[in-house]
């Protein structure tokens, strides 16, 4: 069994941007930040996830994300292969997103 899937809670740190691809779907990036705690005294480690939706996902989340969003989000983690300015080979890590949850505060 294959199995690779990924849940995150965080903020996004700007808004999306989209663009479109060769065959024309829409391709939407954005990247969100989590925080854990560790150590005795709790101390806060933010982590930066990026993140990016194609076709109708795409669509939903330029229309109801924004900077400073709170999502609840599932995808699955892929690895972009790139060559770099000097020939070396790097490789990206990103999340394909499969569904989200907008979460609203008492505020909103």
């Amino acid at each position: 069994m294959k199995f690779n899937k990924i849940r995150l809670l965080g903020h996004l740190g700007k808004d999306p941007i989209s663009f479109k691809s060769k065959n024309d779907l829409l391709i939407v990036r954005f990247s969100i930040a989590t925080n854990e705690g560790y150590g005795s005294h709790k101390k806060k480690k933010t982590l930066w996830h990026e993140i990016v939706a194609f076709g109708k996902t795409a669509e939903l989340a330029l229309k109801l994300l924004k900077k400073g969003s709170k999502v609840f989000l599932e995808g699955k983690l892929n690895y972009n292969v790139y060559e770099d300015k000097d020939g070396k080979k790097r490789s990206k890590a990103c999340i394909i997103l499969e569904q989200f949850l907008l979460i609203h505060s008492k505020k909103e």
